[in-house]
């Protein structure tokens, strides 16, 4: 880890603070900011989130805002400004014993940052490779860290498929047994803004939390805020991780403010995917999923599938440093991709990506949009995923996402393919064409009365599709990104040491099979 007083020594150039919050499985209808005027909003889910609410109605919402569907793709889109189809994690997150991790020639952006000056703190769940030390945060950009290293885990005593998972500074540490994740999360994101509040270098805070993925469970004050949920106990400890995750970023909001560094931050919320179905009665992902559940309302959807539920979530953006002619307090409708996150931070901070060699983006700054240019809302197409592996039959499916298994916005439509055949180059199965500005929950199929649409749209997916079949997608087992992958026959990790802890466990650099 670097030492925060020398970095600080060495920045003499007055940058932004950029702060990222990551909600973990949180659907568009799980804060209040989104469908607060909306005629139809299910009465039987009305969560309490007035601290982000609040900060959204303050700043920048964002109306057509699009993240993959599962979540590790998002966490590596919004940390490369790349499409995930390129390092082929498509249809799968990278499972506790994989021997994987986001390849290292992926430049990731607190990399960018620290060479600006920045010091850089994650603090929650990284998912994004841990089984050499070269995938760990602090060989992607991190001078600190603190949290899960896994997709999930038991929320007090962070635990995993047999093992133990929280980490500071990325030594494994069984002291926080019994404390709640999000609670960790936001002390050591609290503590993190004051240690640098009198320092002169600017900080990039990543708080990706745990709620509110599975396991639901909530402290006992945030399920007794929902005691008519209370026959239904899962839906009553989500509905209580979601409105205690409210309560935590209101405390980092409040650390920011209170140490004076709010006035010089860039806060930009964001949920990793769409809220999952699951819980009791309600339906799991499906093959062209037609439900709606209450928590992605007005989308149909959820998380792994493509439809709007499972890829448009809540978003926006909050700064006192956004100029009189940002629309703030209003809404930005423009398209906006997670991949966009890193070079409009990079445009906000006064920084180009240039100043690093990296791989070609397929981000675009929208700093300017979000500024209040309409000129600068330049992104009209949007892919959502491109997943080579088709289903074989017709209820279950492949990968951990069903059909239709590749999607593109372009403008007000959007079209989804069952699949795509690598060898002929062609999209396969059925063809799905919406206008999801006038139909948001996807239930007209304009193909067969738009087919020079789709044929259009088609074309744009295939140029993708070209591009996606040359990278083997990651699997759930070996060896683990086909056959050439350096790492096919190596081990599969397992809990290390005496803590029964996961931890690397192939040594060697990167690109070095063990």
């Amino acid at each position: 880890m670097l030492d925060i007083l020398a970095i600080a020594a060495v920045s003499a150039t007055p940058r932004p603070n950029l702060v990222i919050i990551l909600v973990d499985d949180s659907g568009f209808n799980d804060v209040g900011f989104t469908n607060e005027a909306a005629t139809g909003r299910p009465a039987a889910w009305h969560i309490r989130t007035p601290r982000i609410d609040a900060l959204a109605h303050a700043g920048v919402r964002l109306s057509n805002y699009y993240v993959q569907p599962i979540c590790t793709p998002t966490r590596a889109a919004l940390l490369t400004g790349r499409y995930p189809f390129r390092y082929g994690v498509t249809g799968y997150t990278i499972s506790a014993d994989a021997p994987w991790g986001i390849p290292t020639n992926e430049t990731f952006l607190p990399e960018f940052l620290r060479d600006a000056g920045y010091v850089t703190g994650i603090f929650g769940k990284w998912h994004l490779g841990f089984f050499k030390t070269a995938m760990l945060p602090s060989s992607r950009g991190f001078d600190y860290q603190s949290g899960l290293y896994n997709a999930m885990g038991d929320h007090f005593e962070h635990t995993i498929d047999g093992g133990y998972d929280w980490h500071v500074g990325e030594v494994t540490q069984t002291g926080f047994r019994g404390n709640y994740s999000g609670e960790l999360v936001r002390d050591d994101s609290v503590a993190f803004i004051w240690r640098l509040s009198n320092g002169s270098a600017p900080f990039f805070l990543y708080a990706p939390f745990q709620e509110a993925h599975s396991p639901y469970q909530a402290p006992a004050a945030y399920l007794d805020m929902y005691p008519e949920l209370s026959a239904t106990p899962e839906k009553q400890n989500l509905a209580g991780m979601l409105s205690h995750n409210d309560a935590m970023v209101g405390d980092i909001v409040d650390a920011l403010n209170a140490t004076g560094a709010l006035q010089n931050s860039i806060v930009m919320f964001s949920a990793d995917n769409g809220g999952p179905g699951g819980q009791e009665g309600v339906p799991r992902p499906s093959r062209f999923d037609s439900t709606i559940i209450d928590r992605n309302w007005p989308f149909r959807g959820q998380k792994h599938e493509l439809y709007e539920g499972g890829v448009r979530v809540a978003g926006f953006v909050y700064s006192p440093l956004l100029p009189g002619t940002a629309p703030v307090g209003g809404t930005v409708h423009a398209i906006i991709h997670v991949t966009d996150w890193l070079p409009t931070l990079l445009t906000a901070a006064g920084l180009s990506p240039s100043a690093r060699a990296h791989l070609p983006l397929d981000g675009t700054s929208m700093w300017g949009c979000l500024s209040g240019d309409s000129a600068q809302c330049g992104r009209t197409e949007v892919l959502l995923n491109f997943n080579t592996v088709c289903d074989s039959g017709l209820l279950g499916f492949a990968t951990e996402c069903p059909a239709p298994k590749a999607a593109v916005r372009v403008g007000e439509l959007k079209l989804l393919a069952e699949c795509y055949d690598a060898t002929t180059g062609k999209l396969t199965g059925n063809l799905e064409l919406y206008n999801v500005t006038n139909d948001p929950s996807e239930a007209v199929d304009l193909a067969s009365a738009m087919p020079e649409e789709v044929t259009r749209l088609g074309q744009r997916l295939q140029f993708y599709g070209a591009q996606a079949a040359q990278v083997p997608p990651l699997s759930d087992r070996p060896p683990w990104q086909g056959a050439g992958y350096y790492c096919a026959s190596c081990a599969s990790g397992q809990p290390q040491g005496v803590n029964a802890a996961w931890e690397p466990w192939c040594e060697g650099d990167a690109g070095v099979p063990c």
